[in-house]
């Protein structure tokens, strides 16, 4: 999918002032704001790994449980329940197909019973 910058983007550009191309030609005011714009992006990018983490620690302890419970853990698979319940509530931008693609590979990747070194 090609990027598209979004208008909030460029929300603080102002069009017509000697500050009107600072973010192609060097002007602080765009300059600024792409940095803001960049570290947000790497808060939530370490808000994502922490959380991918969690996940896959509790993953884990299911995984842990259920073994001892049940001497199996060959339960029915939640993850189209999962991905079912992530579409509906998706509110987008994110299309369902693109929902569907990340919790995926995300469902995958953090089963209880694989080794985060496979990963």
């Amino acid at each position: 999918m090609p990027y598209r910058p979004t208008a909030a983007l460029f929300s603080n550009h102002a069009v017509g002032s000697e500050d009107s191309h600072g973010f192609f030609y060097g002007g602080r005011g765009m300059t600024h704001r792409l940095e803001e714009l960049l570290q947000a992006l790497e808060r939530i990018d370490t808000q994502i790994m922490v959380l991918l983490q969690q996940r896959c620690t509790l993953s884990r302890k299911v995984h842990a449980i259920k073994e001892r419970q049940e001497g199996s853990t060959a339960i029915p698979d939640r993850g189209p329940e999962i991905l079912s319940r992530l579409t509906r509530s998706n509110p987008g931008p994110l299309s369902d197909q693109m929902v569907v693609s990340l919790f995926s590979h995300i469902l995958s990747c953090t089963e209880g019973g694989r080794d985060s070194e496979q990963n």
